[in-house]
């Protein structure tokens, strides 16, 4: 017995009868027909309830659960349309994986590569390899998410639609005048030599960083001072004292020197910054708009499956 097994032709017969079981159901496979059906095993479902424990040392909750499933769902669709598209035979990384598989299982073949693709495929390598299965997804994903170039209306919209983003900010320069107490006296004295019209003349307290203060933005002005003194000092009107403003520091009564107002967005100037943007924003769109297309073309069926089958 030990005799025949050892027989080339009975090594030749059997591995050419599996190819050609094999083969034939990767070709009734591959083309993929509208509504071809995908489906997501108990066995499946079980290895993905299994690795959520192993991960996080409990089971999903119900969301989760979903949320997991779906992930898995939409993997088996772009992977079923790589595999119609056969970039496991284009991509270098998937090709050079299944040749590698197919010359370590049968070192004596002696066939060409697009051969041993073929027979990687037909014996399903292409769906179980675990690194052939992660390197197809990626690429489905750089497919699904290449960059969209909007065109010049959409990202002018765009531009307009987040101009406070784009636009050049106002920007307000002053002097000032600073306690660091806000129970100080000199607060009252001050505000009632405004309220008379007149220039304050208290002089203040030492502010740490300096009496006058170049242009610089509200968003500027809120990482120094904090956001309502920057907000505060935006409505001031220029070449008049005002407050006292609340800073993180204390309180101010400021001057306005110099305010240039905000500009308008430029798109020969934020254009690039801008397209990058709404690119990304795009993003969860576009592939939920690809997801939504591979289901017109795949039909999914998930098998009736109980949490904790995993475990028995």
């Amino acid at each position: 017995m030990r005799r025949v097994l050892r027989q080339p032709l009975l090594h030749f017969a059997l591995i050419g009868g599996l190819l050609f079981a094999a083969e034939h159901a990767w070709r009734a496979d591959a083309p993929a027909p509208a509504n071809a059906v995908i489906t997501v095993d108990a066995a499946m479902q079980a290895n993905l309830h299994a690795e959520w424990r192993r991960q996080l040392g409990r089971a999903p909750a119900d969301a989760e659960w979903q949320a997991q499933l779906a992930r898995a769902v939409d993997d088996e669709l772009l992977l079923a349309e790589a595999l119609r598209l056969e970039l496991d035979g284009v991509d270098p990384v998937a090709r050079a994986r299944l040749l590698a598989n197919m010359r370590f299982v049968f070192p004596e073949r002696r066939a060409s590569e697009d051969a041993l693709l073929f027979e990687a495929r037909a014996l399903g390598m292409s769906r179980s390899d675990p690194v052939v299965r992660r390197r197809l997804l990626q690429v489905m994903e750089r497919r699904v998410l290449a960059p969209a170039v909007p065109d010049e209306a959409t990202l002018r919209a765009y531009v307009h639609d987040h101009d406070t983003r784009y636009a050049g900010p106002a920007r307000h320069g002053f002097r000032q005048i600073w306690f660091a107490d806000a129970d100080d006296p000199r607060i009252a004295a001050v505000q009632a030599e405004l309220a008379r019209g007149g220039v304050p003349r208290a002089l203040g307290d030492a502010f740490p960083l300096g009496a006058r203060q170049s242009p610089a933005s509200e968003a500027e002005l809120s990482r120094r001072y904090g956001s309502d003194f920057a907000h505060a000092l935006a409505a001031v009107p220029a070449a008049q004292w005002a407050g006292p403003l609340r800073s993180a520091f204390g309180m101010h009564f400021v001057f306005v020197e110099s305010r240039v107002e905000a500009r308008s967005p430029d798109l020969a100037r934020v254009g690039a910054r801008a397209a990058t943007a709404w690119a990304v924003a795009q993003r969860d769109e576009r592939r939920q708009a690809a997801l939504q297309a591979l289901r017109a073309r795949y039909r999914v069926e998930l098998s009736p499956f109980a949490a904790g089958a995993e475990s028995g």
